[in-house]
């Protein structure tokens, strides 16, 4: 029998249970039956159809015969309600959630699936209490994000039955910021080297004074075939100028002469 106590009718209606492995269903009376595996539907004949307010389908109730007389219908449910009325069983609450990426405007979500046993139908994603994404699997991308913002993640399971989970453990996830580099003025323009001014000095035996910037530097002269060589102990002078006297080795006096003699 099937009975309706609600305040308003019912038109249309089907049931549907598992019977155990082996177990058939035949010679339905005031409905027809179609029985695929253990998964059974019986569904009403054209006078029975409409169940009125708090009515029943007497005295055209279904009914049906079972291959073995020992047998049980489970998980019945009319209308994708369960058959006695009580309320289903949600599924467990999504675990684990956690941000594996982020950018300056998404957020990226993953989560250990729930657990169900009438199975998962899908996930819903929710930033706050605004609902920001539903997906099947278990992971997803929040788009649309601010830079610099802290956001808080929930997800929530729902069931084949439309039975939705209690939301899993809030994730707070802030986004990345805009990271823009700066070049300071003063290390763009650096200075080549530091410039000291020329000093004049006298060179022994003359009365010139010679005038001296920076260091001289080392320079190295290719040979050319004809050239004399340069002496060992002797360094070639700088810029064609006489060669010096050898490093460490203090200058030659020079006798003045005088003409004539």
């Amino acid at each position: 029998m099937v009975s309706n106590p609600g305040t308003t009718q019912v038109t249309g209606w089907s049931i549907t249970f598992d019977l155990p492995a082996g177990v058939t269903a035949s010679a339905a009376q005031n409905g027809s039956l179609n029985q695929s595996g253990r998964q059974v539907t019986l569904s009403p004949a054209h006078y029975n159809t409409t169940v009125a307010a708090r009515g029943t389908t007497e005295p055209y109730s279904p009914a049906f015969t079972l291959s073995s007389a020992s047998a049980e219908p489970e998980n019945c449910r009319i209308n994708d309600v369960r058959c006695d009325g009580a309320a289903d069983t949600p599924p467990g609450a999504p675990g684990n959630l956690r941000s594996p990426v982020k950018t300056t405007k998404t957020v990226s979500l993953t989560w250990d699936a729930s657990t169900d046993n009438k199975g998962i139908a899908g996930y819903e994603v929710y930033t706050g209490a605004a609902l920001a994404a539903t997906v099947t699997g278990t992971s997803a991308t929040v788009s649309g994000l601010s830079p610099s913002t802290e956001y808080t993640f929930t997800v929530k399971a729902r069931d084949l039955y439309d039975n939705m989970s209690a939301a899993s453990t809030a994730l707070k996830v802030s986004t990345d910021g805009h990271h823009r580099q700066r070049i300071r003025q003063d290390r763009l323009l650096r200075p080549v080297g530091h410039l000291r001014p020329p000093v004049l000095r006298a060179q022994p035996g003359h009365d010139r004074c010679r005038r001296e910037a920076d260091p001289p530097q080392l320079r190295l002269r290719q040979h050319r075939p004809g050239e004399p060589d340069v002496p060992a102990g002797r360094h070639q002078g700088h810029r064609g100028q006489p060669a010096g006297p050898e490093p460490g080795r203090p200058p030659a006096m020079r006798t003045p002469t005088t003409a004539g003699r």
